[in-house]
């Protein structure tokens, strides 16, 4: 089993992220989980949300998370 190495954050913070993306998941610092993070949450909550709705037989729109929503006028 390989072992991951752990890798300081202030380390982290000081490297190019060249340098970070070398090293795999070791390689993110705090913010950067912490941001995935909130976005898995997001999307668990919508799929939550959208599966209630779904019982409940209320239509819906969903608007893709990957992408900005365009303005119009």
């Amino acid at each position: 089993m390989t072992q991951t190495p752990v890798i300081p954050e202030q380390y982290l913070r000081h490297m190019s992220d060249e340098d970070r993306r070398a090293f795999g998941k070791a390689g993110r610092t705090m913010e950067e989980i912490n941001n995935e993070n909130e976005v898995k949450n997001e999307k668990n909550l919508q799929n939550q949300i959208a599966g209630l709705l779904r019982l409940r037989g209320i239509a819906f729109s969903w608007c893709r998370m990957d992408k900005k929503t365009e303005r119009t006028g």
